[in-house]
């Protein structure tokens, strides 16, 4: 952001205030190695897996760093080392030594590789859990089940300004900023193009959307008979086009317009609802 300015900059001070204002300790109890990762539940997962569109996927990965260089003054270590098996053939076996910390590799840091004054996670002491053979508590093999959720990609400096834009974005829609339920979407990029409009309300009562459309007379009926069967429904919220502006200023106007309504109601009934 080019906004940032030298007085706007995080100060040691800023950021070692950070682990005492801001800690979790004790929230899921004393032995608790798993962190924050408490907050990805199996509900979230399966959630998260529901709004997968296109099943594109983006690696993180980086090549080995084995080239030694003034990033990386300690480069990883591969050596490979072959076998014959008859009749011809062969295999290949892999040594691989790294320091994991340093800019050139990436890794996962354990609750146990960072600490204050106050100790470690949950206030352990390092001198008590982490000797010279591996840690006794908080190490990576807590998360072995591994981190699956949705998430949030933010291009931000890690400025003051920035710190005000991050909370800003996560903020911006109350605790549900990233879940699954807030995502808008059209029916065809949801994948019911042509769809009837039953099969899109059971597609948004399984994920738990709201549906905003012009549809009054087919989703009122849908909706009402369903409250009155006492089947699973959901918010069904009618809009009216002509009532903003046309062309390139509708979408904005519209959008403006429901998020209002949804400022005002966080947690709408299954049923109509006339914004």
């Amino acid at each position: 952001m080019s906004d940032t300015t030298a007085d706007d900059r995080l100060t040691a001070e800023d950021i070692n205030a950070y682990p005492a204002e801001h800690r979790n300790w004790g929230r899921w109890g004393h032995d608790d190695e798993l962190g924050a990762l408490n907050l990805i539940t199996a509900e979230k997962r399966r959630k998260s897996a529901a709004v997968v569109r296109t099943g594109r996927t983006v690696s993180l990965s980086r090549p080995i760093p084995t080239g030694p260089g003034p990033d990386n003054p300690h480069p990883a270590r591969h050596f490979m080392q072959r076998f014959p098996r008859d009749p011809g053939g062969g295999m290949a076996v892999d040594f691989i030594g790294v320091n994991c910390h340093g800019l050139p590799l990436t890794h996962v840091a354990a609750l146990c590789h960072l600490w204050s004054e106050s100790g470690m996670w949950n206030g352990r002491d390092p001198d008590e859990e982490i000797a010279f053979n591996g840690a006794a508590f908080g190490g990576i093999e807590a998360w072995r089940d591994g981190i699956v959720t949705r998430g949030a990609l933010l291009d931000v400096q890690m400025s003051r300004t920035a710190v005000r834009h991050l909370r800003a974005a996560l903020g911006h829609h109350g605790s549900h900023a990233l879940q699954p339920r807030d995502e808008a979407l059209s029916v065809a990029e949801a994948g019911l193009g042509g769809s009837d409009d039953d099969t899109v309300y059971e597609a948004a009562v399984e994920y738990q959307s709201v549906i905003v459309t012009e549809n009054l007379a087919d989703f009122a009926t849908i909706t009402n008979d369903g409250l009155a069967a006492g089947a699973p429904c959901v918010p069904v919220v009618f809009v009216r086009k002509h009532q903003h502006p046309r062309g390139s200023a509708l979408a904005p106007a519209l959008a403006r317009h429901l998020h209002d309504w949804s400022a005002a109601n966080p947690n709408p009934y299954p049923g109509v609802h006339w914004p």
